[in-house]
């Protein structure tokens, strides 16, 4: 039996509240890796919200 796959939505906004890019992303149990394009953001802070089932992560990206 392979590992548990749990689907989750991802969403980056800024710190003003904008919601600027939302994807569907499948998280396997254990880690997993995520990679982001923010080539096409200006530098600052943004907040990522990570929902999984009934619960949510919510992490901060400095982009330089």
């Amino acid at each position: 039996m392979g590992p548990s796959v749990f689907p989750t939505k991802s969403l980056l906004g800024s710190p003003e509240g904008k919601l600027l890019e939302t994807k569907q992303i499948a998280v396997l149990a254990g880690i997993t890796l995520y990679t982001l394009d923010v080539s096409n953001y200006p530098s600052g802070m943004y907040m990522m919200q990570f929902d999984i089932n009934d619960k949510y992560f919510i992490k901060t990206l400095t982009v330089q």
